[in-house]
């Protein structure tokens, strides 16, 4: 049971590891400059590298939360009490880590919502929305290192160091903020997805792939309940909190990864157009005694080509997810481009 749920919390880490790794590939391919997000993705490798470094110490080792019998079983000086205070030292650095996830997905979120949102927003609210971000960051890791007061009974074994090896505050300090901000950051696209003016079924799209964050304040609940039911197993904990790590991880490259494929879908549509517009009814088609199978570009193609050809904007836009276009804060599908820069007829 024990090993099961050891290679299971490795599972975890490395798909998530993968995760942000094509997110980062994929935006290579499409050879556009890296924006906040994509080195937000860098810093949450990173992070998860520490995660991965210290999780099987943690669980190989054991720690201090045990129960009263278990703990009245150990002898004084022995190794196992050796390993669980190492392990328990582990333990810190990896709730650290657990935190340190959990807020760079945010950062990742909070830079793909700003891309989209800045013509709905003044500049002085997405400021302070990132300050938050940043504060609960520092308010959760300070629960996290002050709980224990002193410092030493986080790796104290013998004699018991008290409850406070449990977390529960810190536990639902961590998960209160972790949800709220989830919450906060959903709200800042309620005005985007109300006054943008698309088809009911785009509009229901965006509003499913904006409000995946849902998913995760459920994780987050069921984590907590899970956790305060079984206090004294870290294996539960540890689990839990690495499924929660993987969902916010996924959904916080799930709209990078959906407007990349849709900027490729579009930019080979719009290839094929133009290509197809680059050989003149009359020739090969009229020959067969067919029909010419190619169509001019539509505005909206040929605009979009126009756009991801230059590469001058690495973020993504509201073109790009539903191929429409934003002018003062409304998408309009199919409108026509303004005179000025229009791309020449073939």
């Amino acid at each position: 049971m024990d090993d099961d749920i050891f290679v299971t919390i490795l599972a975890f880490s490395i798909i998530s590891v993968v995760v942000l790794i094509c997110r980062l590939t994929a935006r290579r391919l499409q050879k556009v400059r890296f924006d906040t997000g994509d080195y937000l993705a860098l810093l949450g490798i990173l992070v998860w590298g520490c995660f991965l470094g210290v999780v099987p110490g943690v669980i190989l080792l054991g720690t201090n939360n045990m129960t009263s019998a278990a703990r009245a079983a150990l002898v004084p000086g022995s190794d196992e009490v050796a390993r669980r205070e190492m392990g328990s030292k582990l333990l810190l650095a990896d709730r650290v880590m657990y935190i340190s996830t959990l807020w760079v997905s945010k950062g990742i979120i909070w830079a793909f919502y700003a891309s989209l949102i800045t013509q709905f927003y003044s500049l002085r609210i997405l400021r302070i929305s990132s300050a938050g971000l940043v504060v609960t960051y520092i308010v959760t890791i300070l629960t996290t290192l002050l709980e224990c007061k002193p410092l030493r009974l986080y790796w104290q074994v013998i004699p018991d160091p008290g409850t406070c090896v449990r977390a529960l505050i810190q536990l639902w300090c961590v998960g209160g903020l972790n949800i709220g901000t989830d919450l906060l950051l959903m709200g800042l696209l309620i005005p985007v997805l109300v006054r943008v003016q698309l088809p009911w079924y785009k509009k229901l799209g965006l509003s499913f792939l904006f409000c995946m964050g849902t998913f995760l304040v459920a994780i987050t609940a069921v984590r907590i309940a899970m956790t305060v039911s079984q206090s004294h197993s870290q294996l539960v904990r540890s689990l839990w909190g690495t499924a929660e790590m993987l969902c916010a991880t996924c959904v916080a490259n799930a709209p990078a990864f959906y407007a990349s494929i849709r900027k490729w879908y579009m930019s080979s549509s719009c290839a094929g157009r133009r290509r197809g517009a680059a050989n003149p009814p009359g020739t090969a088609d009229l020959e067969r005694g067919g029909v010419p199978a190619a169509l001019p570009p539509t505005p909206s193609s040929t605009r979009f080509w126009k756009w991801s050809s230059s590469n001058k904007s690495p973020g993504f836009s509201l073109e790009v997810l539903t191929g429409g276009t934003v002018t003062g804060g409304e998408t309009q599908p199919g409108a026509q481009p303004e005179a000025q820069g229009a791309p020449a007829q073939t």
